[in-house]
């Protein structure tokens, strides 16, 4: 009997895990910046949006529209991009996330 409820509260808690995870990569409704990937130079830490570069954070993370993980390398030229800012250590700010936003019909910039 109680090897059953583990099993039962193991399962839930993993369900629970998991849909956080998902939740907490989804799509944001705001971003800080958006506009079209020009680029990205990783080891400079800089990406180019809308022909700004503006800097990214080491650990910059990419997200596809349905919440999972790729890699900034793997943007294409001209892609719809949203992305956050975080505070840096020398008091400026830099890009730690960013998110493919879906193909759009019209071709004006987004934001």
């Amino acid at each position: 009997m109680i090897n059953k409820r583990y099993r039962i509260f193991l399962i839930l808690l993993t369900a629970l895990v998991v849909n956080t995870a998902i939740a907490g990569n989804k799509l944001p409704e705001q971003f800080d910046i958006k506009g079209y990937f020009g680029g990205i130079n990783v080891q400079k830490q800089w990406v180019n949006i809308n022909g700004i570069l503006y800097p990214v954070a080491l650990n910059v993370t990419a997200y596809k529209s349905d919440g999972t993980t790729t890699s900034v390398l793997n943007l294409k030229p001209d892609a719809r991009i949203g992305g956050s800012f975080v505070p840096s250590s020398n008091n400026g700010k830099v890009i730690n996330k960013i998110w493919i936003l879906p193909e759009s019909k019209d071709k004006t910039p987004p934001g």
